[in-house]
């Protein structure tokens, strides 16, 4: 064949032609979306790759998956979403939970759920419990999603009195993110009860607490840790606006700075330059824009992994020292 001869696409081995696309797919949406518009055998391979992740921000979006997910004419392979759907985030408030419950039914092999805004009124909070709790019952496995490793919470999903981690939905849990009021004693969640028995989890973020006199974030760190699992590698600390008084007080810097915390902790903050240039052996820039992304479904250089090789690091030096 010279130089100047044209090769195209149909004159792929089909296989090879199925490989580039999926390729092509998984490396951008925009273009798996394109990608399913050249022919149904095409959509049919890259439909798996585009639902595999569902990012839910509007209430618009909430509509269409649900339509999607419960349509009794779909042309879609039966159970599709439930052997497709791999990352599932509610991003902003849902006012409908009953919409929000058939699509979590209807997607029973989520890896990552992002529970960020649902509604929150305490019978929403019974309603969801109630359907978690009757997917565990009917799972072989006794857990509502047995391939569920990633959780992300910004709302208690749970009403108050039941805010713990008995709850079968942890129970497999390896990442788990818990903001707004998930400390301790705070938003009437209980650290102490269950924690320690969630054997899988290795890492754990959670907020500063922006006011607290009785204690030091440091005391109160030691305190958190003696709760969690001996399988606990990475404890990230999330400093939202320090500038506005959710930071870590000057003084107690000083045993970041030295090692004497806890190896396992970082901080992550989201303001650049937050704790001056010496703070990249204990701390993390983390833009707002970032954690969206991750916590979404688009693949970054994640924090986890960027936690771990900090840990590493100090490790090393501590070490050396």
């Amino acid at each position: 064949m010279s130089s100047s001869e044209q090769v195209y696409f149909q004159d792929f081995p089909k296989d090879i032609a199925r490989l580039v696309i999926e390729y092509l797919a998984d490396l951008n949406r925009h273009d798996a979306a394109s990608c399913a518009l050249v022919s149904k055998e095409v959509k049919a391979w890259v439909e798996p790759i585009l639902y595999s992740s569902i990012k839910i921000s509007r209430g618009s979006d909430l509509y269409r998956i649900h339509r999607l997910v419960t349509n009794p004419n779909s042309s879609k392979p039966p159970n599709f979403f439930a052997n497709h759907v791999k990352k599932l985030a509610f991003m902003r408030s849902m006012s409908k939970m009953d919409q929000v419950i058939e699509i979590l039914k209807a997607c029973p092999g989520i890896c990552t759920l992002t529970f960020w805004h649902i509604e929150t009124r305490e019978s929403s909070y019974l309603t969801l419990q109630k359907e978690l709790h009757n997917l565990a019952r009917s799972s072989p496995s006794g857990v509502p999603f047995s391939n569920l490793r990633q959780l992300s919470l910004k709302c208690p999903i749970f009403p108050r009195g039941q805010r713990h981690f008995v709850h079968p939905i942890f129970r497999n849990l390896t990442h788990l993110e818990a903001f707004e009021g998930f400390w301790l004693d705070g938003g009437g969640w209980s650290w102490k009860t269950g924690l320690r028995n969630l054997k899988h989890l290795t890492h754990l973020r959670v907020p500063a607490p922006l006011v607290d006199p009785g204690h030091s974030l440091q005391e109160r760190l030691e305190k958190i840790l003696k709760l969690c699992p001996s399988s606990l590698q990475v404890f990230i600390v999330w400093i939202a606006h320090p500038s506005r008084g959710g930071g870590v007080p000057a003084n107690e810097l000083e045993a970041f700075k030295t090692g004497d915390i806890d190896s396992r902790v970082v901080l992550a903050h989201t303001e650049d330059n937050t704790f001056g240039e010496d703070s990249t052996g204990y701390a993390l820039f983390y833009p707002y824009e970032d954690r969206v992304r991750d916590w979404s479904g688009v693949e970054l250089d994640g924090l986890w992994r960027r936690a771990e090789e900090l840990i590493e690091r100090r490790r090393s030096r501590l070490q050396a020292e």
